[in-house]
């Protein structure tokens, strides 16, 4: 195997890993090593498909907290912002593209970071979550990355844990397979898609399963430490890299 591939696949599993222990980051984690192997057009692409997977994995665990009210609204104005990002996807350069997602990872690394935990909103604010979603389903289409915008809008909520990660997972998986829908009615996929998707599957579902192993066995608080570490160190590598 190539070292090309070799990459993808890594990527994949820190990826699915990520997913696992925290319920998003799939792209985030992933994108550093899969931009160093193929395209940004295709890097966007897996990072959709793994994220896909890896949330189609572990949906089962917030089941229970699924309603149309919590993330319906949200989740609908991801959908309009998709098929801009993917529009603007051929178009980007490959230096700006690492910047962007470098740029993503270090903002909203250090936003989880310096939040105090008593700093919550009392009252859900619907048109800024709008925004927040629209902007997510935006970066979903343009980089394969939707979380951050999202994930920063539930952070400063005053829901529980499960409420969280049935948004975050239910909006990831919702917009990625609109994502990966566009590219496919715009004539994006190319072969290398291809056969990246048949690596990036067994890693991304290993990694997954090892995160969700590793999940159970550390405290809430070091476990998000661990996942803030892994991706700030990826964001600044792709900063200084771009």
């Amino acid at each position: 195997m190539e070292l090309s591939w070799l990459l993808v696949f890594a990527g994949a599993f820190v990826g699915g890993f990520v997913s696992g222990l925290s319920g998003f980051g799939t792209g985030l984690a992933g994108m550093p090593l899969w931009l160093l192997a193929v395209h940004p057009v295709v890097a966007a692409q897996l990072a959709a498909l793994s994220a896909v997977i890896s949330q189609a994995q572990t949906l089962g665990t917030v089941r229970h907290s699924l309603s149309w009210q919590h993330l319906g609204p949200i989740t609908l104005a991801g959908l309009i912002g998709v098929p801009i990002g993917v529009w603007l996807l051929p178009s980007i350069p490959v230096s700006a593209f690492k910047l962007s997602i470098g740029c993503t990872l270090i903002v909203f690394c250090l936003f989880l970071l310096v939040v105090p935990a008593d700093w919550r909103f009392k009252v859900r604010n619907r048109p800024i979550e709008l925004i927040m979603g629209f902007a997510g389903g935006f970066m979903g289409g343009l980089t394969g990355v939707p979380g951050p915008p999202v994930i920063m809008w539930g952070t400063l909520q005053s829901w529980t844990r499960q409420e969280k990660r049935a948004l975050y997972q239910v909006f990831i998986l919702v917009i990625l397979a609109m994502m990966l829908a566009a590219s496919a009615v715009s004539g994006l996929m190319s072969w290398d898609f291809a056969w990246g998707a048949l690596i990036i599957t067994p890693g991304t579902i290993i990694g997954a399963y090892c995160g969700a192993w590793l999940y159970r066995r550390v405290d809430d608080r070091r476990f998000d430490r661990i996942v803030l570490a892994i991706l700030l160190v990826s964001g600044i590598g792709l900063v200084a890299s771009s």
